[in-house]
């Protein structure tokens, strides 16, 4: 009979304080939404809420995400809400559990990871879990979650699930989805030709696989040009307009492009880095202070996870593919850093694939484990 390691023994015990921190945290994400956060924060809130409580209302913005949301909520609402508190309880209650479930399904975490979760359960409660279009994406990632959780299935089966989940989510309710579903699967292919390799990166391994990435983007781009035309316009316009409507944390371009490839991609390389590294967001108030922390953390572990690419596992594979697919494909189009780490926090489905498993916890507690196994099988089997 196999021993248990006592560290993994631990890990598991520890599963019972971690779902305490992760109620606490839910709890506090309320008290600190309903309580600290000035109005603005809850516009796009108060006005889903208000169109799904006035069923003859209709204005210029009720089209797209707007309207997919306004006609899920009125289709859910069996308690007949009409205040946007109640949303804010009920999701908060129920996403909140689902965390619980998810985050206790892993072998255990070391305290970074139990930090970040904790951290991500309180941003989540904040800004997702309320009548809003966020939390609908974190549903169809949890449904993608799912799937890449079935243990029956091949990997290229999930890859190709996963896939055809992002194609249909860019159907009905976000239709630039549909270039996370491509970068997902060219990423996917290559990714897993180099993990068959079973051998970690090198420093010049790891640039190549960096610069591989931002390769893809720009064919991606200098095809759609001929290719599609009209989505190729809307991907250079879409943040000359979102800046045109004031965002506190609107993206700034550093060179204006005009519809110029090559300048834009610049323009697209230099964002990349910006939103790895959000500094500018310390400069804009305490209230952003939590975005730029879990962007850290984010930025934390996508590095481990391309480094580790050898030792994941299909899901925490498939969960590093998705995520860097959506992060290639947020910086096309995000107009602001407090939306563009939003939205990625609505993703936490898919970071929890990628983050909470045992090759990302640090290298100290895996060398520990390590020892204690070794030792455990050289003990007498009647010791």
């Amino acid at each position: 009979m196999p021993t248990i390691s006592p560290i993994r023994r631990k890990l598991e015990e520890n599963k019972v304080i971690f779902t305490l921190f992760i109620i606490m945290a839910g709890i506090a994400g309320k008290i600190i939404e309903e309580f600290l956060l000035p109005p603005q924060y809850f516009y796009d809130s108060n006005r889903i809420n208000s169109t799904v409580v006035d069923i003859n209302f209709k204005d210029r913005w009720y089209s797209g995400s707007y309207k997919v949301a306004v006609d899920f909520f009125r289709k859910i609402n069996v308690f007949h809400f009409t205040e946007r508190v109640q949303w804010s309880i009920l999701l908060g209650f129920v996403m909140t559990i689902v965390l619980i479930i998810m985050f206790t399904r892993c072998s255990g975490m070391d305290n970074t990871q139990i930090f970040f979760a904790t951290m991500c359960v309180g941003l989540c409660n904040i800004y997702i879990f309320n009548i809003c279009k966020d939390v609908i994406q974190f549903m169809i990632f949890i449904v993608i979650y799912i799937v890449v959780s079935i243990n029956k299935l091949p990997i290229w089966v999930k890859a190709i699930l996963a896939a055809l989940l992002l194609r249909w989510e860019s159907e009905v309710y976000k239709s630039y989805y549909i270039i996370m579903a491509f970068f997902f699967i060219v990423i996917f292919i290559a990714f897993s030709i180099i993990r068959r390799k079973r051998k970690r990166l090198t420093k010049l391994q790891y640039l190549i696989v960096v610069v591989g990435l931002f390769a893809m983007v720009y064919v991606f781009l200098f095809a759609a040009r001929s290719i599609y035309p009209k989505e190729y316009n809307d991907i250079m316009e879409a943040r000359n307009y979102s800046n045109q409507q004031g965002q506190n944390s609107a993206i700034q371009e550093v060179y204006e492009h005009n519809g110029n490839l090559n300048i834009f991609f610049v323009d697209y390389l230099i964002d990349s880095v910006r939103m790895m590294f959000p500094f500018e967001l310390v400069q804009m108030g305490v209230f952003y202070l939590p975005f730029f922390l879990f962007q850290v953390f984010m930025l934390f572990y996508l590095v481990r996870g391309v480094k580790n690419m050898d030792e994941l596992d299909d899901k925490s594979f498939i969960g590093l593919c998705i995520f860097l697919a959506y992060f290639l494909g947020s910086v096309l189009f995000e107009p602001d850093f407090g939306s563009f780490v939003r939205h990625e926090a609505a993703t936490l489905p898919i970071i929890s694939l990628m983050v909470f498993n045992e090759s990302m916890w640090s290298p100290r507690l895996k060398e520990q484990i390590r020892r204690d196994e070794f030792q455990s099988e050289e003990l007498p089997a009647d010791f």
